[in-house]
């Protein structure tokens, strides 16, 4: 564990971090690795703290799938099979350096528990339904990233520009997002999903980024019209959270009641 933080003074444990072990082809590396890493909260990112805590590389090292954010906000993160990809509000996307650094995301070491058939799913609302069907069958209360493969009538995706100190809350960075639709692609959609307790920690309910089989397209899901795909879901019963340890974290009032913003935010109706 101290091989992992020692060189970075704005981490502070939440709770004991295991390395995750990730291995090629969703193997897991060791008893730990049924579990959501996270960095930060949600209400820290809501209320504008967008600076790095860890690096690109030492994400990586936690879990291979997942969904995040970068430094200053530039960008939406999507994590899939151990690539990083960094969807930018000009539209393209990239694949940014390790020591990239990384304000909030969480990410699991992906292996498949529940595995099932899509077609036709018009909204993105639709689909959300769907997917808490099915692990409404195992267990509510606890996480799961899914991951959803196949081919989309269209994605609506958004994305924010890199911002600069001081820094908006998000609320109102939100309101220069740029937006993209793209119309019969294929690619995969990272889906998180958080229990209501953890509320303002991270976002209840499902929390979905897209990225293109091509690696070329991607962002924040605000809609979705799916053809067809196949859904994999993994269980995540474990969750371990690092929160930044500076100033500008000990100044915010993380108890604040943000549901209204961070629903306009996610783009909920």
């Amino acid at each position: 564990m101290r091989k992992i933080f020692n060189w970075l003074n704005a981490a502070l444990l939440l709770m004991s971090v295991i390395l995750c072990g990730c291995e090629p082809d969703g193997v897991r590396g060791n008893e730990d690795s049924d579990t959501l890493f996270q960095v930060s909260t949600l209400n820290a990112l809501m209320l504008g703290d967008y600076n790095g805590l860890i690096t690109v590389e030492e994400l990586l090292k936690q879990g291979d799938t997942g969904l995040g954010t970068f430094n200053a906000l530039e960008g939406e993160m999507i994590v899939l099979d151990g690539a990083v990809y960094q969807a930018k509000a000009d539209g393209s996307v990239v694949l940014p350096e390790s020591d990239v650094t990384v304000p909030f995301a969480a990410v699991t070491c992906f292996e498949s528990d529940i595995t099932f058939a899509l077609k036709n799913i018009r909204n993105i609302e639709a689909l959300k339904d769907i997917l808490t069907e099915k692990i409404a069958e195992n267990n509510g209360n606890i996480f799961y990233v899914a991951k959803i493969t196949g081919d989309f009538v269209n994605v609506h995706v958004r994305s924010v520009p890199a911002q600069e100190k001081p820094y908006r809350p998000l609320s109102e960075v939100a309101e220069s997002q740029t937006e993209f639709e793209y119309a019969d692609i294929t690619g995969v959609l990272i889906a998180l999903y958080c229990p209501d307790y953890i509320n303002g920690i991270n976002l209840s309910g499902w929390h979905i980024h897209f990225i293109s089989s091509d690696g070329k397209k991607g962002g924040h899901v605000l809609d979705v019209d799916i053809e067809t795909a196949q859904v994999d879901i993994d269980i995540t019963d474990a969750y371990k959270l690092i929160l930044p340890d500076t100033q500008v974290f000990a100044s915010l009032d993380l108890g604040s009641d943000l549901q209204k913003d961070t629903e306009m935010v996610e783009g909920k109706k």
